[in-house]
């Protein structure tokens, strides 16, 4: 395995033709790693990660690292939460994005 630029984990499979990112911390506990590696570049997924800083994680990264064992908040307010780190003109477009996936997952049931 191998540490790339963004702190993720790479898993590299023979010849490095195929790049898995491993992803943890909240994105896999509310099991949206194909959404998050689908719907953002990895230069946003970087800008996300370095963006979002909530109290009480002590971590830096704790969006996509680490492991999460419980959480009293459901996945469309986690994404809902998660947006409002964006809501201003320069990142609206990243913003937009995951409130779209909230509200898919409010309407699937997927609450």
């Amino acid at each position: 395995m191998l540490k790339n630029e963004n702190d993720h984990m790479e898993d590299i499979t023979m010849f490095g033709f195929f790049k898995r990112k491993r992803i943890g911390g909240e994105i896999a506990f509310y099991g949206l790693q194909d959404w998050w590696l689908n719907s953002f570049t990895s230069e946003e997924q970087t800008y996300i990660v370095r963006k979002f800083q909530p109290l009480g994680t002590g971590r830096s990264n704790s969006l996509i690292t680490g492991s999460i064992s419980w959480s009293s908040q459901s996945v469309v307010s986690f994404l809902q939460s998660l947006s409002g780190w964006f809501n201003n003109p320069q990142d609206r477009h990243i913003s937009v994005r995951m409130l779209k996936k909230a509200e898919e997952l409010r309407h699937s049931n997927k609450t």
